[in-house]
Order: C-alpha cells, then structure tokens, then sequence
C-alpha cells in the first residue's frame, strides 16, 4: 500500500485541521485501501469559513479588483493545472474510481480549460450592458444589465465528477470577484484541496 495522504481544510488563507481535530478517511473505491485523510468539519469550522469569506468580500481586497487582474489569477492558475494535469488525474482516479484514461483526457484537462475560458469571457464581457427594447404598453423605461459580484458563494459537489463539478464552481464565482466556500462530498474531498492549492500559489 502506497503512503496515506493528509489534508487539512483551507480556510482563510491558512490550512487547518479545523476545530475538532477530527479526521475521515478517503478509500480507493478499487482496492478499498486508504489512500487520504482529511479532516472533519464542524459547524464552527464551516461559520468560521462563512464568516472569513465575508470578511475577504466586503474587504475589496478581491471584489474590487480590475476583472482583467481577476482574469490573470486564473489564466495563471489555468497553466498550473495543465502543468499538474496528471497529478490531478491520478489523484481523482484513485479517489473517485473513474479510470485513467477518463481522468486524464476529460478531468484533469476540463480544469485548465473551464479557468482559461470563464476569464476569457469575462473580459470580454461589458460590465453594463443596455436593452434598447421598452414594451410599448408599459411607460417608458431604461433596461440595463449591471454584472458585479454578489457577495459569498457556496458549492457544493458530488462525488461522481469532483474535479470537473468542482471547477465548473469555482472558476465563474472567482473570476467575477466572489468569495467562495466549497463543500465537496466526503468520499472524494481530495482533488478539490488540490485545486485550492492551485489556485492559490
């Protein structure tokens, strides 16, 4: 049996083995081996994730941020993916029980290329956008689109595709200045810590 991996929960800025010290283990679906463990959270840990996410919100440190800055981060997180593309494959083959050649070609590469096409779109994207339409029996009005960030999100993924549901999350909410706390399920954590170390390098 190959080495057991530890986790710990991002929060903050900061890894943590969260309030209980708690840990689950993560079992290979195929060997029924552990392969990680991972903390438990608690409901301190997750009001804790919350009320830091809000805090980083409201702070502007991120929200405020040009969307063509918000859009770097991710273009920059993008080549690290493909760069630990067969990491992240075989880190989610073994946890999820998908195979290689799934992971590899199909997961592991939607990672990359989710990051780099939600900043694509959104530089291209007007941040106020105008309809021109006013329905002839209402008065008349000025219809227009403000697109800005809303605040805190919160994504929750299951266990059969972690690493592509986890990114289709992450990536839209990030680049649009909004904080974000995932949950991903208990039995396949592993891959979506992996992409929080990504993306925050």
């Amino acid at each position: 049996m190959s080495q057991v991996m530890e986790y710990q929960m991002f929060i903050n800025g900061q890894w943590t083995s969260g309030h209980a010290g708690e840990k689950m283990e993560v079992i290979n679906p195929c060997t029924q081996e552990v392969v990680a463990t991972v903390p438990r959270a608690t409901k301190q840990d997750v009001d804790d994730a919350l009320g830091y996410a809000r805090e980083t919100f409201e702070s502007g440190v991120w929200s405020n941020k040009p969307i063509e800055e918000r859009a770097a981060v991710l273009m920059n997180a993008a080549m690290l993916a493909v760069a630990n593309k067969d990491k992240l494959a075989y880190l989610e083959s073994i946890t999820s029980g998908a195979t290689i050649r799934r992971t590899s070609t199909v997961d592991a590469a939607e990672v990359g290329a989710t990051l780099l096409l939600s900043a694509m779109i959104a530089k291209e994207l007007p941040l106020v956008e105008h309809s021109f339409f006013s329905p002839p029996w209402v008065a008349p009005m000025h219809t227009f689109w403000r697109r800005e960030p809303i605040g805190v999100c919160a994504g929750i993924t299951p266990w059969n595709f972690p690493l592509i549901l986890a990114i289709f999350k992450i990536a839209p909410a990030l680049v649009m200045g909004n904080s974000l706390v995932m949950k991903p399920a208990s039995i396949t954590p592993v891959t979506t810590l992996e992409l929080g170390k990504l993306l925050y390098l």
